[in-house]
């Protein structure tokens, strides 16, 4: 399995899910640091930034594609 926009979406706020891979963009992710030292995640098939709704730091909280808008809640 692999971590995949659902449905291949380039919309703002495509859930995060895990899914059989099979090799679509909606599966790469590149990995890098921001000035910070944060860890910032973007998809390869949309240019979307990896974001955790509300920016919670909980058990379960959704994660979803969006916008980077340079908030922690798109670094991990």
């Amino acid at each position: 399995y692999s971590r995949d926009v659902y449905g291949g979406s380039v919309e703002n706020k495509a859930n995060i899910g895990l899914y059989v891979t099979n090799g679509t963009d909606a599966q790469v992710w590149t990995v890098s640091h921001d000035a910070q030292g944060y860890v910032t995640v973007v998809n390869a098939g949309s240019g979307k930034s990896l974001d955790v709704y509300g920016a919670e730091a909980s058990n379960g909280t959704n994660v979803w594609q969006d916008t980077s808008n340079g908030s922690r809640a798109d670094a991990i």
